[in-house]
């Protein structure tokens, strides 16, 4: 596990497009840390794009290719949840993030609770970048719409309207539990 930090904390120093994605927005100080993060990353000459998905999956992640990295905003239970192994680039915790950019020794602990980041110092992080402004914080950044793939060039594009086949009649089916069903006479 151990490895596994050190090996996220690199890959968090060399990555040049950083995604912070909220797992949850019910986490007291969601906002803070967001923007506290979104700083960071932003005085480090990174991009970084701020996304709401949910139930964290490798579909929905899937869909930013360009992304190296993604910051969870989540309880500590849900960021002990995720099986790391599972996505293709780490996902880690804003405390990595403060750890990779310089912002905070490293002292063997491992701060998940958003209270507890907030109230404890950023080291030596400018006071300038960890200031809570969450007022010029967008959940899709201009830069991010640029970076989005063209829907013409998508293996998948969606229903075609041409190809549908008029709605049939409905008939009656079956009914019951699925153990045991029962046709309906017409």
């Amino acid at each position: 596990a151990l490895m596994q930090r050190f090996n996220a904390i690199d890959r968090i120093q060399s990555a040049q497009t950083i995604g912070v994605v909220y797992g949850t927005v019910a986490v007291h100080g969601f906002k803070e840390v967001h923007d506290r993060c979104s700083r960071l990353i932003r005085s480090t000459g990174r991009k970084v794009y701020s996304m709401v998905v949910g139930k964290l999956n490798q579909p929905k992640l899937s869909n930013f290719a360009h992304v190296d990295v993604f910051v969870l905003l989540s309880c500590p239970q849900s960021f002990l949840a995720v099986d790391m192994k599972a996505y293709p680039v780490p996902i880690v915790c804003p405390y990595d993030v403060e750890v990779a950019f310089g912002a905070r020794e490293w002292d063997m602990r491992y701060i998940l609770e958003f209270d507890e980041l907030l109230e404890t110092s950023a080291g030596t992080a400018s006071e300038e970048h960890l200031q809570s402004d969450f007022g010029d914080m967008a959940l899709v950044s201009r830069d991010f719409l640029d970076q989005l793939v063209p829907l013409s060039s998508r293996g998948f594009q969606g229903l075609s309207l041409e190809d549908t086949k008029p709605p049939g009649l409905a008939v009656p089916g079956q009914h019951g539990i699925a153990a045991s069903y029962v046709q309906l006479e017409s």
